[in-house]
Protein backbone atom coordinates (compact mmCIF):
# COMPACT_ATOMS: atom_id res chain seq x y z
CA UNK A 1 0.00 0.00 0.00
CA UNK A 2 1.16 3.34 -0.49
CA UNK A 3 3.11 4.73 2.60
CA UNK A 4 0.85 7.89 3.59
CA UNK A 5 3.32 8.55 6.75
CA UNK A 6 6.22 11.36 6.68
CA UNK A 7 9.35 9.71 5.44
CA UNK A 8 11.63 11.50 7.48
CA UNK A 9 9.68 10.15 10.75
CA UNK A 10 10.40 6.71 12.18
CA UNK A 11 6.73 5.10 11.47
CA UNK A 12 5.86 2.95 8.57
CA UNK A 13 2.03 1.30 8.11
CA UNK A 14 1.70 -1.81 6.02
CA UNK A 15 -0.62 -4.08 4.97
CA UNK A 16 0.25 -7.11 6.72
CA UNK A 17 -1.32 -11.19 7.10
CA UNK A 18 -3.72 -10.18 10.26
CA UNK A 19 -4.20 -6.68 9.14
CA UNK A 20 -2.89 -3.42 8.58
CA UNK A 21 0.37 -1.53 11.43
CA UNK A 22 1.93 0.78 11.93
CA UNK A 23 5.66 0.04 13.57
CA UNK A 24 9.03 1.63 14.28
CA UNK A 25 10.94 1.16 11.22
CA UNK A 26 13.85 0.81 14.01
CA UNK A 27 12.34 -1.93 15.83
CA UNK A 28 13.61 -5.11 16.11
CA UNK A 29 12.60 -8.27 16.07
CA UNK A 30 8.81 -7.09 15.94
CA UNK A 31 9.20 -3.88 13.09
CA UNK A 32 11.67 -6.11 10.88
CA UNK A 33 9.39 -9.29 10.99
CA UNK A 34 6.77 -7.02 9.79
CA UNK A 35 8.66 -4.78 7.36
CA UNK A 36 10.63 -7.71 5.86
CA UNK A 37 8.20 -10.81 6.21
CA UNK A 38 4.52 -8.54 6.23
CA UNK A 39 4.08 -11.25 9.75
CA UNK A 40 5.22 -11.49 12.62
CA UNK A 41 5.22 -14.61 15.60
CA UNK A 42 3.22 -16.40 13.38
CA UNK A 43 4.42 -20.15 14.80
CA UNK A 44 3.31 -18.47 17.62
CA UNK A 45 -0.01 -17.37 16.74
CA UNK A 46 -0.74 -20.96 14.74
CA UNK A 47 -0.18 -22.38 18.20
CA UNK A 48 -2.15 -20.09 19.98
CA UNK A 49 -5.37 -20.11 17.79
CA UNK A 50 -6.22 -24.04 19.31
CA UNK A 51 -6.41 -22.18 22.62
CA UNK A 52 -8.92 -19.53 21.42
CA UNK A 53 -12.77 -20.31 20.45
CA UNK A 54 -14.69 -17.44 18.82
CA UNK A 55 -16.39 -17.02 22.84
CA UNK A 56 -12.98 -16.58 24.69
CA UNK A 57 -12.03 -13.56 26.48
CA UNK A 58 -8.35 -12.74 26.08
CA UNK A 59 -6.10 -10.70 28.26
CA UNK A 60 -2.63 -9.36 26.46
CA UNK A 61 -0.74 -8.03 29.06
CA UNK A 62 2.45 -6.31 27.64
CA UNK A 63 0.88 -5.82 24.24
CA UNK A 64 3.42 -3.36 22.89
CA UNK A 65 2.07 -2.41 19.12
CA UNK A 66 -0.34 -4.81 18.95
CA UNK A 67 0.26 -7.60 16.84
CA UNK A 68 -0.76 -10.53 19.56
CA UNK A 69 -3.77 -8.14 20.09
CA UNK A 70 -5.11 -7.54 16.63
CA UNK A 71 -4.91 -11.44 15.86
CA UNK A 72 -6.76 -12.17 19.30
CA UNK A 73 -9.40 -9.61 18.31
CA UNK A 74 -9.84 -11.36 14.76
CA UNK A 75 -10.19 -15.21 16.83
CA UNK A 76 -11.53 -14.34 19.72
CA UNK A 77 -15.08 -12.22 21.95
CA UNK A 78 -13.00 -10.16 23.93
CA UNK A 79 -9.39 -8.61 24.46
CA UNK A 80 -8.19 -6.54 27.34
CA UNK A 81 -5.12 -5.44 26.33
CA UNK A 82 -1.66 -3.43 28.39
CA UNK A 83 0.95 -1.21 27.84
CA UNK A 84 2.85 0.62 29.52
CA UNK A 85 5.39 2.27 27.04
CA UNK A 86 3.98 5.40 26.04
CA UNK A 87 4.75 5.24 22.69
CA UNK A 88 4.46 1.33 22.11
CA UNK A 89 0.43 2.48 23.67
CA UNK A 90 -0.31 5.07 21.21
CA UNK A 91 0.93 2.62 18.38
CA UNK A 92 -1.15 -0.17 20.14
CA UNK A 93 -4.20 2.38 19.49
CA UNK A 94 -3.86 3.28 15.78
CA UNK A 95 -3.30 -0.36 14.88
CA UNK A 96 -6.63 -1.43 16.59
CA UNK A 97 -8.45 1.72 15.06
CA UNK A 98 -6.55 0.83 11.96
CA UNK A 99 -8.11 -2.39 11.59
CA UNK A 100 -11.58 -1.17 13.09
CA UNK A 101 -11.89 -3.50 15.69
CA UNK A 102 -14.54 -3.02 18.61
CA UNK A 103 -14.02 -5.93 20.64
CA UNK A 104 -10.46 -4.37 22.39
CA UNK A 105 -10.05 -2.40 25.52
CA UNK A 106 -6.74 -1.09 26.14
CA UNK A 107 -4.76 0.30 29.04
CA UNK A 108 -2.16 2.43 29.49
CA UNK A 109 -0.03 0.49 32.23
CA UNK A 110 2.39 -2.40 33.59
CA UNK A 111 0.43 -4.81 35.26
CA UNK A 112 2.16 -6.12 38.73
CA UNK A 113 1.31 -6.72 42.28
CA UNK A 114 -0.13 -3.86 43.40
CA UNK A 115 -1.86 -0.62 41.98
CA UNK A 116 0.21 2.63 41.83
CA UNK A 117 2.86 3.95 39.68
CA UNK A 118 6.23 2.04 38.48
CA UNK A 119 8.69 4.05 36.23
CA UNK A 120 9.21 2.90 32.41
CA UNK A 121 12.57 3.63 30.57
CA UNK A 122 12.43 5.71 27.60
CA UNK A 123 13.86 4.98 24.33
CA UNK A 124 15.13 6.85 21.30
CA UNK A 125 12.04 5.98 18.57
CA UNK A 126 14.82 6.96 15.88
CA UNK A 127 17.57 4.85 16.54
CA UNK A 128 17.41 0.95 16.41
CA UNK A 129 16.69 -0.89 19.45
CA UNK A 130 14.16 -3.42 20.47
CA UNK A 131 11.57 -1.92 21.90
CA UNK A 132 9.59 -5.10 23.12
CA UNK A 133 12.44 -5.76 25.11
CA UNK A 134 12.40 -2.74 27.56
CA UNK A 135 12.76 -4.15 31.18
CA UNK A 136 10.55 -3.12 33.74
CA UNK A 137 11.44 -4.93 37.24
CA UNK A 138 13.49 -2.77 39.62
CA UNK A 139 13.55 0.34 37.18
CA UNK A 140 14.09 3.76 38.47
CA UNK A 141 14.21 5.77 35.61
CA UNK A 142 11.92 6.90 32.57
CA UNK A 143 8.27 7.86 32.30
CA UNK A 144 6.18 7.46 35.80
CA UNK A 145 3.20 5.42 34.42
CA UNK A 146 0.17 3.35 36.00
CA UNK A 147 0.56 -0.01 37.50
CA UNK A 148 -2.31 -1.82 37.98
CA UNK A 149 -3.08 -5.47 39.17
CA UNK A 150 -5.25 -8.11 36.71
CA UNK A 151 -7.62 -8.64 39.63
CA UNK A 152 -8.78 -4.53 40.01
CA UNK A 153 -10.58 -5.34 36.79
CA UNK A 154 -13.35 -7.62 38.20
CA UNK A 155 -13.41 -8.99 34.66
CA UNK A 156 -16.80 -11.33 33.83
CA UNK A 157 -14.60 -14.02 32.16
CA UNK A 158 -10.90 -14.91 31.36
CA UNK A 159 -10.03 -17.50 29.26
CA UNK A 160 -6.06 -17.05 27.83
CA UNK A 161 -3.95 -14.92 29.88
CA UNK A 162 -0.54 -13.45 27.23
CA UNK A 163 2.24 -12.21 29.41
CA UNK A 164 4.83 -10.56 28.59
CA UNK A 165 5.74 -8.40 31.18
CA UNK A 166 9.79 -7.86 30.87
CA UNK A 167 10.75 -9.16 34.43
CA UNK A 168 7.71 -9.17 36.23
CA UNK A 169 6.28 -12.40 35.82
CA UNK A 170 5.93 -13.37 39.44
CA UNK A 171 4.54 -9.84 40.55
CA UNK A 172 1.77 -10.02 37.49
CA UNK A 173 0.88 -13.44 39.26
CA UNK A 174 0.86 -11.86 42.55
CA UNK A 175 -1.53 -9.28 41.07
CA UNK A 176 -3.80 -11.87 39.12
CA UNK A 177 -4.45 -14.80 41.41
CA UNK A 178 -8.09 -14.13 42.13
CA UNK A 179 -8.48 -14.10 38.45
CA UNK A 180 -6.46 -17.14 37.72
CA UNK A 181 -8.32 -18.88 40.72
CA UNK A 182 -11.84 -18.02 39.23
CA UNK A 183 -11.92 -18.83 35.85
CA UNK A 184 -8.72 -21.52 35.51
CA UNK A 185 -7.48 -19.66 32.33
CA UNK A 186 -4.15 -21.08 30.53
CA UNK A 187 -1.36 -18.95 30.52
CA UNK A 188 1.07 -18.20 27.79
CA UNK A 189 4.40 -16.82 29.18
CA UNK A 190 7.70 -15.59 28.05
CA UNK A 191 9.97 -17.43 29.88
CA UNK A 192 13.76 -16.06 29.20
CA UNK A 193 15.60 -16.27 32.18
CA UNK A 194 16.25 -16.25 35.97
CA UNK A 195 12.65 -14.22 36.48
CA UNK A 196 10.86 -16.87 35.17
CA UNK A 197 11.84 -19.83 37.90
CA UNK A 198 9.28 -17.87 40.89
CA UNK A 199 6.08 -17.56 38.04
CA UNK A 200 6.97 -21.44 37.27
CA UNK A 201 7.23 -22.41 40.89
CA UNK A 202 3.63 -20.58 41.76
CA UNK A 203 2.10 -21.84 38.88
CA UNK A 204 2.81 -25.80 40.04
CA UNK A 205 1.64 -24.80 43.60
CA UNK A 206 -1.72 -23.08 41.58
CA UNK A 207 -2.33 -26.56 40.60
CA UNK A 208 -0.82 -25.84 36.53
CA UNK A 209 1.19 -28.28 33.89
CA UNK A 210 3.90 -26.31 32.74
CA UNK A 211 5.46 -26.76 29.49
CA UNK A 212 8.35 -25.15 27.25
CA UNK A 213 7.47 -23.66 23.92
CA UNK A 214 10.00 -22.42 21.37
CA UNK A 215 8.62 -21.04 18.46
CA UNK A 216 11.11 -19.69 15.54
CA UNK A 217 10.57 -15.76 14.16
CA UNK A 218 10.77 -16.65 11.16
CA UNK A 219 8.31 -18.34 8.50
CA UNK A 220 9.60 -19.47 5.34
CA UNK A 221 6.17 -19.47 4.27
CA UNK A 222 5.87 -15.94 5.06
CA UNK A 223 3.56 -13.92 2.82
CA UNK A 224 6.37 -11.69 1.19
CA UNK A 225 7.76 -14.97 0.06
CA UNK A 226 11.10 -14.10 1.24
CA UNK A 227 13.60 -17.18 2.41
CA UNK A 228 16.00 -15.34 4.10
CA UNK A 229 16.34 -15.63 7.66
CA UNK A 230 17.37 -12.19 9.25
CA UNK A 231 16.44 -13.79 12.27
CA UNK A 232 19.96 -16.03 12.87
CA UNK A 233 22.10 -15.92 16.08
CA UNK A 234 25.97 -15.62 16.24
CA UNK A 235 26.19 -19.23 15.80
CA UNK A 236 24.22 -19.15 12.59
CA UNK A 237 20.97 -20.96 14.51
CA UNK A 238 17.64 -19.54 13.85
CA UNK A 239 16.35 -17.16 17.06
CA UNK A 240 13.35 -18.34 18.68
CA UNK A 241 11.10 -17.50 21.70
CA UNK A 242 10.91 -18.79 25.13
CA UNK A 243 8.23 -18.99 25.94
CA UNK A 244 5.70 -21.52 28.43
CA UNK A 245 2.00 -22.71 28.27
CA UNK A 246 0.84 -23.42 31.47
CA UNK A 247 -2.42 -25.51 31.61
CA UNK A 248 -5.20 -26.34 34.86
CA UNK A 249 -4.35 -29.99 35.52
CA UNK A 250 -7.94 -30.63 36.30
CA UNK A 251 -8.68 -29.77 32.57
CA UNK A 252 -6.93 -32.92 31.80
CA UNK A 253 -5.57 -31.48 28.64
CA UNK A 254 -3.23 -33.80 26.28
CA UNK A 255 -0.59 -31.43 25.35
CA UNK A 256 1.69 -33.16 22.55
CA UNK A 257 4.69 -32.02 21.47
CA UNK A 258 5.48 -29.41 24.14
CA UNK A 259 7.86 -30.75 26.68
CA UNK A 260 6.71 -30.17 30.00
CA UNK A 261 8.51 -28.85 32.68
CA UNK A 262 9.10 -30.70 35.77
CA UNK A 263 10.72 -28.44 38.16
CA UNK A 264 11.38 -24.62 38.44
CA UNK A 265 14.87 -24.77 38.41
CA UNK A 266 14.84 -26.14 34.94
CA UNK A 267 16.25 -24.38 31.85
CA UNK A 268 14.65 -24.29 28.28
CA UNK A 269 14.02 -27.10 26.44
CA UNK A 270 15.41 -26.04 22.99
CA UNK A 271 14.43 -29.64 21.35
CA UNK A 272 10.94 -29.99 19.94
CA UNK A 273 9.53 -33.26 19.68
CA UNK A 274 7.02 -34.23 16.95
CA UNK A 275 5.02 -37.03 17.88
CA UNK A 276 1.69 -38.24 15.87
CA UNK A 277 -0.47 -36.02 15.64
CA UNK A 278 -3.51 -37.66 17.74
CA UNK A 279 -5.07 -35.23 20.15
CA UNK A 280 -5.86 -31.59 21.46
CA UNK A 281 -3.15 -28.65 21.65
CA UNK A 282 -0.67 -28.90 19.35
CA UNK A 283 -1.97 -30.91 16.43
CA UNK A 284 -2.09 -27.67 13.79
CA UNK A 285 1.03 -26.37 15.01
CA UNK A 286 3.76 -29.52 15.24
CA UNK A 287 1.83 -30.51 11.40
CA UNK A 288 3.52 -26.98 10.36
CA UNK A 289 6.77 -28.10 12.23
CA UNK A 290 6.79 -31.59 10.31
CA UNK A 291 5.95 -30.18 6.81
CA UNK A 292 9.12 -27.68 7.64
CA UNK A 293 11.25 -30.45 8.30
CA UNK A 294 10.49 -32.63 5.17
CA UNK A 295 11.43 -29.21 3.20
CA UNK A 296 14.44 -28.85 5.04
CA UNK A 297 15.66 -31.90 4.54
CA UNK A 298 14.79 -32.12 0.68
CA UNK A 299 16.83 -28.52 0.63
CA UNK A 300 19.88 -30.28 2.35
Amino acid sequence: MENLLDPAGFNEIKKCRYGTFLFNRNDWPIGTSLREYGEYAFEELTFLQQLLTPESWVVDAGANIGTHTVWFAQHAAYVVSFEPQRIAFQTLNANIALNSLLNVHTFYAAVGDKNGHIMVPVRDQNKPNNFGGVPLAGTTEGERTPLVTLDSLNLPRCDLIKVDVEGMEAEFLVGAILTINHFRPILYMEADGEQAKEAIGMLFEWGYDCYWSVPNLFNPHNIENKREDVFMNASGRPICSINMLAVPKERNTNVIGLKKIESADEQPAMAIVVPPATDEIGRAYYALLAQRQQENGAQA
